[in-house]
């Protein structure tokens, strides 16, 4: 059985839109740990804007109680405390229209070379910006997939580049900036083996072309979020083996979940058992690398019910533990209380707000009441220890052999690295060598002196010497 590299559960709906309305630190541990007990993914992704603490205020929305880093570092820092790795897949907030930044079409991509000296007065300076800010955070074998989503000619108001007068001019601007994004992120992850360029990309701009597919070759997977509005199982096996065959590259759906029940005519739970075979079929040809689940958006139903796992969590559970479960940090204590509520909505019934609406204001004070857990239950079979069988051993006498060591003709008895029987032969030896050896052919020797040709030469001339202070020593 094939396991998935990436097995990753996305909580962007706790994060992306709740900059200025944070749950707090503790808060932010909790949640974590429910998913990650329940789950045991590789991964959690996050999206945090990307923009600086003073944009906000400048957009009148406070971060708090933390700035907008510390909120980032929180999240950060909770994920790793499982054990889990972090999927950072933020963007700025003038590229979604987020916290009423607009759309911003006017700022210049910027080049990965010139990041680090604009000022953050292009995309990629902003970005160098933020990376330097969160570098220290970063492990290895996290995510950094930051920045596109959304942004193709099919979505007009989400090209975030400045337009173009063609449309073909304007393809070749995002694919020099999504390989200057990763060229960036690379150079700034060097040493930390670090996830890059495996960005959320609408799989409607790959089918169409938009964003070529071979532009992935230098991530290794083709990256494609794939929010479900009602494709059939089969439609996306289908779809997914034709990006397969035409790219050769594994596919890691960084943006997935089950369709709305809705939208459905059956039972969906039999429907969701649909998705997760033919995603294990997948998985098995190699095809499908990896998956970020997007819990409780506003086309999705949710994983928990009534403080638990519903059917369709557990499903997902049984597709990630399949793929190679990945034990959480050991040190993690299991919570055993019931999963509470954010702002006074159960967890499994909260829904992203769209991008284009301005969130309400919400009272801090109404946060999150102690989101916790159920540990996943699983009896331990008690293992006996295995009986000592004593058993009686019949002792032979031992045999003594006398181990004959032949004589080291590089050793001497008396311990001077020659026996004396090898003198007169080596002396013969030395004295038939120098004396056969004309003028001319030392000449050459010299003349054409390497390490090669003087070894011999050297080692004639040192068993000469030992021979001559051997014989002196026997004589005294």
């Amino acid at each position: 059985m094939k396991s998935l590299q990436f097995k990753s559960i996305d909580l962007s709906k706790y994060n992306e839109l709740t900059v200025d309305k944070q749950p707090t630190a503790e808060e932010i541990k909790t949640i974590v740990e429910a998913y990650v007990n329940y789950l045991h993914p590789t991964h959690v992704a996050i999206a945090v804007p990307l923009d600086q603490n003073e944009d906000f205020l400048a957009h009148r929305h406070v971060p708090s109680p933390l700035t907008v880093d510390e909120f980032t570092r929180a999240w950060i820092d909770a994920i790793h405390e499982t054990g889990t790795n972090v999927y950072l897949k933020g963007t700025f907030c003038g590229i979604k229209n987020m916290y009423d930044f607009g759309f911003d079409k006017t700022t210049p991509p910027g080049t990965a070379d010139t990041a680090a000296f604009d000022n953050g007065n292009t995309w990629m300076g902003r970005t160098y910006q933020w990376l330097n800010m969160h570098l220290g955070s970063i492990k290895q074998n996290d995510i950094l997939g930051i920045i596109p989503d959304t942004t193709s000619a099919l979505k007009e108001n989400n090209l975030f580049l400045p337009k173009s007068s063609q449309q073909s001019n304007q393809q070749a601007e995002f694919l020099s900036f999504f390989l200057e994004l990763k060229k960036l992120c690379d150079l700034m992850t060097a040493f930390k083996k670090v996830n890059t360029g495996l960005t959320s990309n609408m799989y409607e701009d790959i089918a169409s072309g938009w964003i070529p597919g071979f532009s992935f070759g230098f991530t290794g997977n083709l990256s494609i979020s794939y929010y479900n509005k009602g494709q059939s199982p089969q439609e996306i096996e289908q779809q997914l083996n034709e990006f397969y065959t035409l790219y050769h590259l594994p596919i890691f759906l960084n943006g997935w979940s089950m369709p709305p029940s809705s939208l459905l005519v059956t039972d969906p739970n039999l429907v969701a058992t649909e998705y997760f075979e033919t995603f294990s079929r997948l998985r098995e040809k190699g095809i499908l690398t990896g998956v970020n689940y997007n819990d409780g958006l506003d086309f999705s139903d949710g994983i928990f019910t009534d403080n638990k796992l519903n059917a369709q969590g557990e499903l997902l559970s049984a597709f990630f533990d399949q793929g190679g479960q990945t034990q959480p940090n050991p040190e993690l204590k299991k919570k055993e209380e019931p999963i509470a509520k954010v702002n006074g909505v159960h967890v499994s019934e909260i829904k992203e707000k769209p991008i284009e609406v301005v969130s309400e204001e919400v009272k801090p004070s109404e946060l999150l009441e102690g989101l916790k857990p159920k540990a996943k239950s699983k009896r331990k079979k008690k293992i006996e220890e295995p009986k000592k069988v004593e058993e009686e051993i019949e002792v032979k006498p031992a045999i003594n052999v006398k181990v004959i060591t032949p004589p080291d003709p590089l050793k001497s008895k008396d311990g001077y690295g020659l026996h004396e029987t090898d003198i007169p032969l080596l002396v013969k030896i030395a004295l038939y060598v120098i004396l056969g050896a004309s003028a001319t052919q030392f000449t050459n020797v010299l003349s054409n002196f390497s390490l090669t040709s003087f070894v011999p030469y050297f080692i004639i001339v040192y068993t000469i010497l030992v021979a001559v202070a051997h014989a002196i020593l026997d004589g005294k």
